[in-house]
């Protein structure tokens, strides 16, 4: 079962990821994980960032990080969705969890525009470790690809 989960993950964070970084995730099994009761800050927006943009990104990973996959799920392209739902966002924040701890907190960081896309990167904070979270934006301001660092 574990290695099924692996190599979904993996296949789904080539599928969806916008980066050209060469970055590793390694992602292991489900854990439950205490809730954090901190209020999660809304992005700083760039000036140059379409307020829309700015929006979808929050919103997809604000729903992802409160553990409501499903309204994660909503936000992102027919292409990603096809690849990608609420049940392996679940999955995949079940791995997160159990490789790098509780979460407490995220922060954005900046945001860059690539091939017409907009990528926004925050800097996601667990107890274990910090890691980055990268939201791709569509020109129709739908989630197109997320991928951690």
């Amino acid at each position: 079962m574990k290695k099924i989960i692996w190599v979904l993950c993996i296949g789904l964070f080539t599928l969806v990821a916008c980066n050209d970084d060469d970055d590793t995730v390694i992602l292991s099994s489900d854990e439950e994980e205490e809730q954090t009761n901190e209020e999660i800050a809304p992005a700083d927006q760039d000036e140059d960032v379409p307020s829309e943009v700015t929006m979808a990104a929050d919103s997809f990973l604000s729903s992802f990080v409160h553990e409501e996959f499903d309204a994660a799920a909503e936000n992102l392209s027919a292409e990603v969705s096809a690849e990608l739902g609420s049940t392996e966002l679940q999955q995949l924040w079940q791995q997160l969890k159990e490789q790098y701890g509780d979460f407490i907190d995220y922060e954005y960081q900046q945001s860059q525009q690539v091939n017409g896309f907009y990528v926004q990167s925050y800097a996601g904070l667990f107890s274990g470790e910090e890691i980055t979270f990268e939201v791709t934006v569509d020109q129709a301001d739908q989630i197109a690809g997320f991928y951690l660092k």
